[in-house]
């Protein structure tokens, strides 16, 4: 399968492939960027892939998704649950489980690959981000390929803007071939750049999807969208 532009972290782990890219504007965060998508790199080897590096700029508002706002949670039940919790999980024990996964690793600092991370603020749940994590997760489905540019082109910033999310710092982790929520969120714990994206301060909301399908390459398509809207 042609793949195109810049070699980034798409990285074999355990059978599994993880993908991760992040990009600010109008504020200054981990990456010391501004309006500047920024690929990050892994620390697994990388198997070659591709995405956009090109500057990143808000565009202008589509008609806004109503957004249901769901309180920071940290849950030691979920967490414990989530090697149980896969693709096929309600849409409900799915959005609770991501959202303990995530806060549950920013309680604590935590090594990002050569960069030390200490612990930050809780994020909430974002119903217009989870589209977009939705809206590319059937992306990769439908046209069985791997990568942060969608089919179209369009980076997970395009993809938020259309949900009508004005963001401030935006970020995504993917990944394929995984079975569930612990299996997918450790490795990217285990990569420096998912992991960066995990524990960057800026953020503060989090969606989230995962689709599957035999017909693909690799079964299970995770996306998970990181952002701080205005």
């Amino acid at each position: 399968m042609e793949r195109s532009l810049q070699i980034i972290a798409l990285s074999a782990l355990a059978g599994a492939f993880l993908s991760a890219c992040s990009a600010t504007s109008d504020v200054t965060g981990d990456s010391g960027a501004i309006a500047t998508q920024t690929p990050a790199t892994s620390g697994v080897p990388d198997v070659g892939s591709a995405q956009s590096g090109e500057d990143t700029t808000p565009g202008e508002d589509t008609s806004p998704v109503v957004t249901a706002t769901y309180e920071p949670v940290v849950d030691d039940a979920l967490v414990a649950a989530a090697a149980n919790i896969g693709c096929a999980a309600s849409a409900e024990r799915f959005r609770d489980t991501m959202v303990a996964m995530v806060n549950d690793s920013r309680l604590e600092a935590r090594q990002c690959g050569s960069r030390s991370s200490p612990a930050v603020g809780l994020v909430s749940w974002n119903d217009q981000l989870a589209a977009a994590a939705l809206n590319h997760a059937n992306d990769m489905v439908t046209f069985n390929f791997f990568s942060h540019d969608g089919s179209d082109g369009l980076s997970v910033a395009d993809r938020a803007e259309t949900t009508g999310y004005d963001w401030r710092a935006i970020g995504e982790n993917i990944a394929a071939g995984q079975q569930e929520v612990a299996e997918v969120h450790q490795g990217w714990l285990e990569s420096a750049g998912h992991c960066r994206n995990i524990m960057n301060s800026l953020y503060t909301e989090v969606g989230a999807a995962c689709v599957t399908s035999d017909d693909t390459d690799f079964g299970n398509y995770w996306v998970v969208v990181f952002g701080n809207s205005r």
